[in-house]
């Protein structure tokens, strides 16, 4: 069993793995846009972008682990997706301003 563990560690060791610099992190952070919608934990962008360093360098070491580890938590698979639904059937439905927006958490698989 130690000779396993032994064995998988310089494998591990051995492989490259890309950084997620916090420079890559801050340049991402200042192409967000303000004023959008939450997201479903409701953490808006304003809540990124007016974080701080130490955010910055908390992200980075978060996505710097997720890639080493090969795991991506549950959280990240929810989004947001907005349905278009008809006001009434009788009015023109090529209008715009006919439409309701419903808003639907959704889980991708």
């Amino acid at each position: 069993m130690e000779y396993l563990l032994h064995k998988h560690k310089q494998e591990v060791s051995a492989v490259v793995s890309p950084v997620v610099t916090v420079s890559d992190i801050e340049s991402c952070i200042g192409s967000l846009k303000r004023n959008k919608a939450a997201s479903p934990d409701n953490i808006t962008s304003e809540h990124v972008i007016y974080g701080g360093p130490s955010l910055n360098v908390h992200l980075s070491l978060l996505f710097i682990a997720m890639i080493r580890h090969s795991f991506v938590s549950g959280g990240f698979s929810y989004g947001i997706n907005i349905v278009p639904l008809l006001k009434t059937k009788h009015g023109d439905s090529t209008n715009i301003d006919m439409y309701l927006g419903i808003i639907c958490v959704i889980e991708s698989v």
